[in-house]
């Protein structure tokens, strides 16, 4: 079993991972961890194709990754 968040970027043109394969994954994944954002006129490569959306919604992700979980503040 997955515990730990996961995003899927998913572009809703992508001929290599369609995006119903995408919805698939993220609806056998635990809801309350998984994000799944369909990114339009994003083929397979969604960094390339959407950084606009892609690049801030990863930092985003870990942005509440780390607000909900922060690590261990550094000692000595």
């Amino acid at each position: 079993m997955i515990k730990s968040p996961v995003l899927i970027l998913a572009g809703e043109d992508d001929p290599v991972c369609p995006l119903p394969i995408a919805e698939d994954l993220h609806s056998r994944l635990p809801a309350a961890t998984t994000r799944l954002l369909r990114l339009p006129g994003a083929r397979h490569t969604i960094f390339r194709d959407r950084p606009d959306i892609a690049f801030p919604a990863v930092e985003d992700f870990i942005r509440s990754i780390t607000k909900a979980d922060p690590a261990d503040p550094p000692t000595g």
